[in-house]
């Protein structure tokens, strides 16, 4: 039955049209994992080399081993931004003679064959082959390789784990995520020595190879935890990958509706972003950009205003950078409705405008801890979330006239380049460049903050006319709006 379900997956893959779109991304994407396997693979051959040069007198063996262990922990931070972990069209399959435990196995081992599992190998079997069995005893070089297999097994799974439960137990999996965060921190600042302790873990779990079966434990728990979770949820409103579509289908929300009509799209939009997946990943994804800055600690140009200003932008407008994108396409399955009902074009706009209004604000008032770290954080963060505000948006709603393709929202918003064309690509330009052509002449003649100060007042006067401003933009649309319902009808 596995193989008659991976075959007919195999099929589907085959004869889907989206092999013959996006070429160009296709390609891009194709030689981007070329570059990560040659690396990986080069880094693999020298890492000896490289450690014996960087640390002398240390050993290798035992120091790549813990990178080795360490290098999990943050794959796991990886996969959860940019890994897609399978789903399945379950509705035909539940009214044949199929176990629903036979379709949750399916799900969990098709996660296996992933790049994400295939692409350490490429530094792990030339560092074993070079390295471990020329050095070690053919016992404990085993026992590393073992070792280093199921490591990659219990990201896979722990990784799954957390995707799958931000579902139904976000705080469970926010958690997890937030401790491996917090120790990474601690390790990098200084207060524990993490990667020594994970050296002598992994030292010792090659000492002892009775040791493993509790990372293979640990990995039968996950697996068994997960297949249970699957079977739970496999039922006609689902997609088999443990998301509730039912669940979420009766939430009422009514925050804005106060506000006439504009609040009424803004309520049906909060809908949207909590019960698409893709919506989701962005609304995670903005709270996670909130700490882009600690990355840089210590850097030189950690306190120079230009770096200041890249970040306010970033964190104050995370979520309208991502959102934005597809203003018009989160709406693409349903576009024809809205045409032809008597819903208000400059309503819509209005209502995303407003929401996109808030989550700048939301955003802004969370950074505001990083005055601790330097004053002038308030400053810029204060001019970009009035620029991201304004003009960011009203850039959005343009291209949202002339570049907007139909998506699946449910789909996740990592790696999926659906309803993406080149304007999304070159859009970021003007958004960087002009907030530098309103500060770059104040710095010039040495007022900076001046210039931060310029970016705030040009973003607060788009605020004061957007009435006039997002009127002209539904008038654009207007003239457009056959052209972008055409697009969104193509499958």
């Amino acid at each position: 039955m596995l193989f008659q379900l991976l075959w007919q997956q195999w099929k589907k893959g085959v004869r889907s049209p989206i092999l013959t779109q996006s070429i160009v991304q296709t390609a891009v994407l194709g030689l981007f994992a070329l570059y990560l396997i040659l690396s990986f693979l080069a880094l693999g051959f020298v890492a000896s080399d490289i450690l014996e040069e960087v640390l002398p007198g240390a050993d290798p063996f035992e120091v790549f081993s813990g990178l080795l262990v360490y290098y999990f922990f943050m794959d796991v931070l990886m996969r959860f931004f940019l890994q897609k972990f399978p789903s399945l069209a379950i509705k035909p399959y539940l009214t044949l003679p199929v176990r629903k435990g036979q379709l949750a196995h399916f799900l969990l081992l098709r996660s296996l064959p992933s790049f994400f599992n295939v692409l350490p190998l490429f530094f792990i079997l030339p560092f074993f082959f070079r390295t471990v069995l020329p050095t070690q005893s053919l016992a404990i070089s085993l026992a590393w390789l073992v070792m280093a297999l199921l490591l990659v097994l219990t990201s896979n799974f722990v990784s799954y784990f957390i995707d799958k439960s931000f579902g139904r137990r976000p705080v469970v999996a926010a958690g997890l995520l937030a401790g491996l965060v917090l120790l990474m921190y601690l390790d990098f600042s200084g207060y524990i020595e993490l990667l020594a302790l994970l050296q002598q873990g992994a030292m010792w779990m090659v000492a002892h190879p009775w040791g493993l079966f509790g990372i293979l434990g640990f990995i039968v728990l996950l697996y068994r935890g997960l297949h249970l979770m699957f079977c739970r949820q496999l039922y006609l409103e689902g997609d088999g990958s443990g998301e509730s579509v039912a669940e979420v289908s009766s939430m009422d929300i009514s925050l804005f509706d106060r506000f006439g009509k504009p609040g009424e799209i803004m309520d049906l939009e909060t809908k949207l972003i909590w019960r698409s997946n893709r919506a989701r990943t962005f609304l995670y994804m903005s709270f996670f950009f909130l700490l882009y800055p600690l990355i840089f600690l210590g850097d030189d140009n950690w306190g120079s205003l230009p770096f200041m200003l890249v970040m306010s932008l970033l964190m104050t407008g995370s979520f309208t950078l991502n959102y934005a994108q597809l203003l018009l396409s989160w709406n693409s399955t349903h576009f024809d409705f809205i045409l032809t009902s008597d819903l208000q074009i400059e309503d819509i706009f209005k209502g995303k405008y407003y929401l996109l209004i808030i989550s700048n604000v939301i955003l802004f008032v969370l950074t505001l801890p990083y005055v601790f770290v330097d004053t002038r954080y308030l400053l810029t963060n204060v001019a970009m979330m009035l620029f991201n505000s304004s003009w960011t948006i009203y850039i959005y709603m343009l291209i949202a006239c002339y570049s907007s393709k139909r998506i699946d929202p449910s789909k996740k918003g990592v790696f999926n380049f659906e309803g993406f064309g080149a304007a999304h690509y070159l859009i970021i330009i003007p958004i960087i460049v002009v907030p530098l052509l309103l500060y770059l002449p104040l710095y010039m003649m040495d007022q900076a903050l001046m210039g931060v100060v310029a970016i705030g007042l040009f973003g607060l006067l788009g605020i004061l006319f957007r009435e006039y401003i997002i009127r002209a933009i539904v008038g654009v649309f207007q003239k457009r709006k056959h052209f972008v319902a055409a697009n969104f009808r193509k499958k």
